[in-house]
């Protein structure tokens, strides 16, 4: 087993290159976080790392990731207790989503015998085999402790040969997870940090995007726009993109107002509305419009606010870039609400309701009778990236009808009676299943 040495502790930020901790020997801060950035010969080494990187067995992999799902112990309760006082998520809702992840890791050979029977190339099926080694490159973006871990195991699953770039925001959760990985023996991805406030940020990433065979990059459409903007790829690099969600909600006529302020709300405000599932606009039949409100206002005066470590907490501490940027975007909708949570009425231009905002903002659209909700919803997703939702609950007791929005709106999620915010890591994300998409078909005809 790989240990990590004694010089460096359990909360130090470090680059991995090569299934090594490497020493610090500079550093940034960033939100009480002390992070090494990459400089161009620790780009330069991650790419050779990565080339010559001995491949790992599938069949162990599985096995490994999911010994550490059932173990739970490569993050404690301490570290859970330092991201949520650094972060401002909510520590409840922090615990929530690590023990989510764990669920997964040790469900994985059942959630992967969907590709075929593992080997240790890859996952043979009747017809061919699907198998990995590809040099890519990861960014990850946001403050979501899960969604490293997630990201990297996928990489792994795939037996991509990975180097990847962590977020400064949440810099802790994918480090401590490589080192539990490393223990076991197994290869590991690279992971470096880039200060996106250098000059050559920029550059940095784009050089580990043109060098590697395949990409997946996490963050906002302008920084997707940015980063693949500024690489020089070739025809064959594959990128996979996920885009902003403008998830949201719609209520049909039949829903119980109680069941559907529940929904939404919970949609809204989980994880202070920072996820790309988080419920960004609904649209409300007019006649339920005033009844909606009121559930909701009276819900979210009930969340309880106060430190991000208290396990009371239900919102945790809301970035105040984040609020300057939401309140640039209210222009001419109507503020219903404004504690923590802000709920505005939207006509179908507003920003809020056209946008995707990283705050606890939701854009209440009322609709007549004789309005198609499902073509309302579509254009609000028209003016973006994609075209589409990420997530769209909709609130109904006709199981029909709930077919019906299914088949037409856009989305690559919908959801009957559940918040848009609903997690299950067994389910795709943008429609795709990432470890699966990271690998090559090779169809073998005996």
């Amino acid at each position: 087993m790989n240990q990590i040495s004694p010089t460096i502790q359990r909360h130090d930020i470090t680059a991995i290159i090569g299934n090594r901790s490497q020493p610090v020997r500079d550093s940034f801060d960033f939100d009480g976080w002390t992070i090494p950035p990459a400089a161009p010969r620790d780009i330069a080494m991650a790419l050779k790392s990565a080339r010559n990187r001995p491949a790992n067995d599938i069949g162990r992999v599985v096995e490994v990731l999911s010994e550490i799902g059932r173990n739970a112990d490569w993050i404690t309760d301490e570290d859970m207790d330092l991201i949520s006082a650094r972060v401002g998520c909510a520590r409840s809702y922090l615990g929530e989503s690590m023990a989510r992840l764990n669920a997964w890791l040790a469900e994985l050979p059942q959630f992967v015998s969907q590709l075929g029977t593992r080997g240790p190339d890859g996952y043979r099926s009747e017809r061919g085999l699907w198998h990995g080694g590809l040099t890519s490159t990861l960014v990850l973006a946001g403050d979501a402790s899960a969604l490293g871990p997630l990201a990297l195991s996928h990489m792994m699953l795939s037996g991509s040969r990975t180097i990847a770039k962590g977020s400064k925001y949440e810099p802790l959760a994918p480090v401590l997870f490589l080192r539990k990985v490393m223990e076991y023996g197994l290869q590991v991805p690279d992971l470096l940090y880039i200060d996106t406030g250098a000059e050559d940020a920029t550059a940095l990433t784009a050089k580990l995007i043109g060098n590697t065979a395949q990409s997946v990059i996490y963050g906002a459409d302008a920084t997707l726009q940015t980063i693949y903007g500024s690489s020089d790829v070739a025809l064959t690099h594959k990128k996979i993109a996920f885009l902003s969600g403008r998830s949201g909600a719609i209520v049909l006529d039949d829903a119980d107002p109680d069941h559907a302020a529940e929904i939404v709300l919970k949609g809204v405000a989980e994880d202070r509305g920072n996820r790309c599932y988080s419920t960004k606009k609904v649209f409300v039949p007019e006649a339920m419009m005033a009844g909606l409100t009121a559930r909701l206002v009276a819900g979210a005066d009930a969340l309880t606010r106060g430190a991000p470590q208290d396990p009371n907490t239900d919102i945790g501490r809301l970035a105040s870039d984040a609020r300057r940027v939401t309140d640039m975007r209210i222009g001419g909708s109507k503020v219903l609400y404004d504690k923590d949570v802000l709920l505005v009425q939207a006509s179908d231009d507003d920003a809020l309701l056209l946008e995707e905002m990283p705050y606890p903002v939701c854009a209440l659209r009322p609709y007549r009778a004789d309005e198609d909700v499902v073509a309302l919803f579509n254009r609000s997703t028209l003016k973006k990236q994609g075209h589409t939702a990420l997530a769209v609950s909709v609130i109904t007791e006709d199981v029909a009808r709930f077919e019906q929005v299914a088949r037409d709106v856009n989305a690559t999620k919908v959801l009957r009676n559940r918040p848009s915010i609903e997690i299950d890591h067994h389910t795709s994300h943008q429609g795709l299943y990432l470890f699966r998409e990271l690998m090559r078909f090779r169809e073998i005809c005996a």
